[in-house]
C-alpha cells in the first residue's frame, strides 16, 4: 500500500500504468490507496460528496484480472479518478451540491463516464461543486467549504473545485469537471493543476447537469499535460485525431498572439509577474509572442451572463416553484436574475455570440494560438466576496469568471496550465487557446512548455501532496 500511495503522490499516469504491467502495484491496491488517502483528507480539504468504496473495488478486480491475464485496456485500466458531483455515474447519487430536491438517481452514466469505464478507469467517487455550479468559490452551504491543498484558507476556485483539489492532493491521478464560464480553468489555476475546456460540442454533455447549453462543457483535469490527454482522449471515445506530436519536439517559430488589451486589465501583480514569466518560457523556446487585437471580450463575458442565467433559469425549471428555497444564497439569486432577463435581451445575447465567435476565428487566421491569464488574481481566502485592485474592488464572481468566460462564449479550445510559481507561492494559471478542433495540438504544446518551464513547479507539486499524506 505504501508503494501505491507512493505513485499516485509522485507519478504520471503511464508510469503507474507501466507499474501494473511489471507486476509491482495492482489497480486494487492503487484503489485501495485512493480512497484511504480520500478519507484522510476529508477533513482539512473536503474534496469529496461520497466515495464508491464498494463499486470501486470491484472495477479494480476486475482490472487486476485483466493484468494478470495480459489483457490491459490501455493506459488508464486500473487507474484511479473522480467525478464532480454533477456528472451522472450510474449506481451513485448526483447531488449537484445541493439539497435533497435538486438531487437524482441516474438510470446511466453520463456519456463521458462510459467512455472513461470502457478504457478500465476506476471512479473512486465523486467530488465536491459550488452549488448547481454556479459559482467559483466552492464554499457550498450544504457540504462546507472546500480548501485548497496549497493554503487550506484560501479557496480551490470552482465550480469544480473538488475535483482539482483531488487532483492536486494526489488522492486521484485525474478527474472530470464541468465548465460553463470557467469552472474547469479556474480551480485548475488556483490548484496549480492543468484543465481543458475543449471545442464546444466535442465531449457529449449527455448526462451532466445543464447549466447553460450555448455554454457548457465538461473536461478533464490532471496533474500533468500528458495525463490530462489520455484522459481527454478515452472521454472522446476515440473521436479525435492523432496528437500533433511535432508540437512536443519543440516550440520554435510558434506564433503566440498576446491581447493589447482586457486581459492586461485589473490585474493583481502576483498574476501579471506569472503570466510575463510563462510569455519568457514560451519565448525562451523560439515561440514568436506578437500583439493582437480580440473582439469585445467585455461585451462578450456580459453576454455570458445573461446565457447562462436565463438558461439555467429554464434547466431547471420544474424545480423552482417548489424548490427554490432551498437552494444557498447565490445559486438562488442566480435563477432568480435568470427569470427576469427580457426576451429581446436574451435574443440580443444570442445573436453577438454568434458574431463573437465568428471575430475569434478571424483572430486565429493571423497566429497560431492565444495565451491570456487563466484568472485576473490568485486563490482568495475562503468566504471572501469581493477582490482588490489598489484602490478599487469587484465582486469575486465577476473577477475569476472575466478571463475565463470570454472562451465559453466563443466556443474556442481553452486549456489551463500552471505559471512558474513565484515569490507569493501561490499557483496560478494561463490558459492556451486554439482554433476550433485544436485540442490535440493545445496538448502537446502544453506537454513541451511543461517540460520546460514547470520543473520547480512540479516539485512542489510532489512536495505539497508527500505532506498532506
Amino acid at each position: 500500500m505504501k508503494h501505491a500511495g507512493s505513485l499516485l503522490i509522485g507519478s504520471r499516469i503511464t508510469e503507474i500504468s507501466a507499474a501494473i504491467d511489471q507486476g509491482l502495484v495492482s489497480p486494487v491496491e492503487l484503489t485501495q490507496a485512493s480512497i484511504e488517502r480520500a478519507e484522510a483528507s476529508s477533513s482539512d480539504y473536503n474534496a469529496f460528496t461520497l466515495l464508491a468504496q464498494d463499486r470501486a473495488l470491484r472495477l479494480a478486480r476486475a482490472a487486476e484480472e485483466r493484468a494478470r491475464a495480459g489483457a490491459r485496456l490501455g493506459d488508464l485500466d486500473g487507474i484511479p479518478i473522480a467525478i464532480k458531483d454533477m456528472v451522472d455515474v450510474r449506481g451513485l447519487p448526483t447531488s449537484n451540491g445541493s439539497g435533497p430536491a435538486w438531487r437524482s438517481w441516474p438510470a446511466r452514466s453520463a456519456a463521458v463516464v462510459d467512455n472513461l469505464e470502457r478504457t478500465g478507469a476506476v471512479i473512486i467517487g465523486k467530488t465536491t461543486p459550488h452549488e448547481l455550479g454556479v459559482g467559483i468559490d466552492n464554499n457550498n452551504p450544504h457540504y462546507g467549504a472546500t480548501r485548497n491543498p496549497w493554503m487550506r484558507e484560501r479557496s480551490p476556485g470552482g465550480s469544480s473545485g473538488g475535483s482539482a483539489a483531488a487532483v492536486a492532493l494526489g488522492i486521484v491521478a485525474g478527474a472530470v469537471g464541468t465548465d460553463t464560464g470557467g469552472s474547469i480553468r479556474i480551480p485548475a489555476s488556483a490548484c496549480g493543476i492543468f484543465g481543458l475546456k475543449g471545442t464546444f460540442g466535442h465531449l457529449p454533455t449527455e448526462g451532466v447537469t445543464p447549466i447553460a447549453w450555448s455554454l457548457d462543457h465538461v473536461g478533464p483535469m490532471a496533474a500533468h499535460a500528458d495525463d490530462l490527454e489520455l484522459l481527454f482522449r478515452a472521454m472522446a471515445d476515440g473521436q479525435l485525431p492523432p496528437a500533433d506530436r511535432s508540437a512536443r519536439a519543440g516550440l520554435k517559430g510558434l506564433r503566440i498572439g498576446v491581447p493589447n488589451r482586457y486581459f492586461n486589465e485589473r490585474i493583481q501583480r502576483s498574476v501579471a509577474n506569472a503570466y510575463e514569466a510563462a510569455l519568457r518560457a514560451f519565448e525562451e523556446q523560439g515561440a514568436i509572442v506578437e500583439a493582437v487585437d480580440l473582439p469585445s471580450c467585455s461585451d462578450a463575458v456580459a453576454d455570458a451572463f445573461i446565457l447562462s442565467q436565463v438558461e439555467a433559469a429554464y434547466a431547471h425549471r420544474d424545480r423552482i416553484p417548489q424548490h427554490l428555497g432551498e437552494l444557498g444564497d447565490d445559486a438562488r439569486a442566480f435563477l432568480q436574475i435568470g427569470q427576469s432577463v427580457m426576451a429581446l435581451a436574451f435574443v440580443d445575447a444570442v445573436q453577438r455570440q454568434a458574431r463573437f465567435r465568428r471575430a475569434m476565428d478571424a483572430v486565429f487566421a493571423t497566429i497560431d494560438i492565444l495565451v491570456v491569464p487563466a484568472t485576473p488574481a490568485p486563490a482568495q481566502p475562503i468566504g471572501a466576496s469581493e477582490v482588490r485592485f489598489g484602490d478599487e474592488v469587484e465582486p469575486l464572481f465577476n473577477c475569476m469568471i472575466r478571463y475565463t468566460s470570454v472562451f465559453n462564449v466563443s466556443g474556442h479550445p481553452a486549456l489551463a496550465t500552471p505559471c512558474p510559481i513565484g515569490a507569493e507561492g501561490l499557483p496560478t494559471g494561463i490558459q492556451i487557446v486554439g482554433p476550433m478542433g485544436s485540442e490535440h495540438w493545445l496538448l502537446g504544446i502544453a506537454a513541451r512548455y511543461e517540460e520546460s518551464a514547470l520543473a520547480e513547479h512540479n516539485a512542489r507539486l510532489h512536495a505539497l501532496r508527500s505532506a498532506s499524506g
